[in-house]
């Protein structure tokens, strides 16, 4: 089914025969052209991973090649959301309401989107990575949460003016 076949693309990150893709899966050319299926020699593949996170689902680069290989990525990646780390961090978080939040190096966008599903009026998720302020957008829409702006910023570099009641950060390691 169209379920089955998007559920190993998305979220098993497995590679699918071309045909079921083509029969299941109607708009598999726009998904190709948007760079989020590719057709290898083992099979189409997605190039990113969703994933729940909590409440949340998010997306993030693909850590892995279907045949179990690292992936490589000509930009930075933008690393998942589910390791154990991320999740203590997460559990870390102030779940007291707040006006203004703000996650520095934000990656996919989750801190700042947990905030505003724990009571912040608007959080920000700022990172210096493009491809990281692009992940966190798309997260912020898939979870159709308005009061979040992602933003490619070095530090405070594009927040200028702005004053915050929480800043956080999970810097890469």
């Amino acid at each position: 089914s169209a379920l089955d076949v998007l559920i190993a693309l998305f979220l098993a990150g497995d590679y699918v025969p071309p045909a079921a893709v083509a029969q299941h899966v109607p708009a598999a050319a726009l998904l190709e052209q948007a760079h989020l299926l590719h057709t290898e020699p083992g099979g189409v593949c997605a190039t990113l991973h969703l994933y729940p996170v909590g409440p949340l689902l998010i997306a993030s680069d693909r850590w892995s090649n279907p045949d179990g290989s690292d992936s490589e990525a000509s930009r930075e990646l933008v690393y998942p959301a589910l390791n154990p780390n991320t999740r203590r961090f997460l559990d870390l978080l102030p779940t007291t309401p707040c006006d203004a939040f703000l996650d520095i190096g934000a990656g996919t966008g989750v801190a700042a989107l947990a905030a505003v599903r724990h009571g912040a009026a608007h959080a920000w998720a700022g990172d210096i990575a493009e491809s990281s302020t692009v992940f966190a957008e798309f997260n912020r829409l898939l979870n159709g949460i308005n009061a979040v702006t992602a933003v490619t910023s070095d530090v405070y570099e594009q927040l200028d003016g702005l004053t915050f009641d929480r800043i956080v950060s999970h810097p890469p390691y």
